[in-house]
């Protein structure tokens, strides 16, 4: 009888410790604080790509900078991820689709609903 609860434990364990396959988290690591607001970040995301992630688009020519449309985002942060290097996770996206900057290939401004470092 023990040993069938201890089973049924390390099962249950096992399955609320697994990753869900449709986690729709996006990552990313904070660069540089920037852009059109005052606590908003530029966050490189990490695997990035536009057909994936709405609020990233395809360049349309060679882009000079490291970072732009295509690869990374400009975020407002809560003050204890707004460190350069910190490693972000988050989702609920809603993309402003504008931005104050001159460049066509600048980095869209985004907020997230949910956001946590990891």
């Amino acid at each position: 009888m023990q040993k069938a609860l201890f089973f049924i434990l390390i099962l249950v364990v096992s399955f609320m410790s697994c990753k869900k396959d449709n986690d729709n988290s996006i990552t990313g690591t904070v660069q540089v604080k920037g852009g059109c607001f005052l606590d908003s970040w530029l966050v490189a995301i990490d695997n990035p790509d536009p057909a994936k992630h709405s609020f990233l688009r395809a360049t349309s020519f060679a882009t000079a900078t490291l970072y732009n449309c295509s690869n990374a985002v400009f975020i407002t942060l809560m003050p204890e991820l707004a460190k350069a290097g910190t490693k972000i996770r988050f989702s609920g996206i809603t993309n402003y689709g504008v931005s104050c900057l001159s460049s066509s290939e600048a980095p869209n401004h985004i907020t997230a609903e949910k956001m946590s470092g990891f």
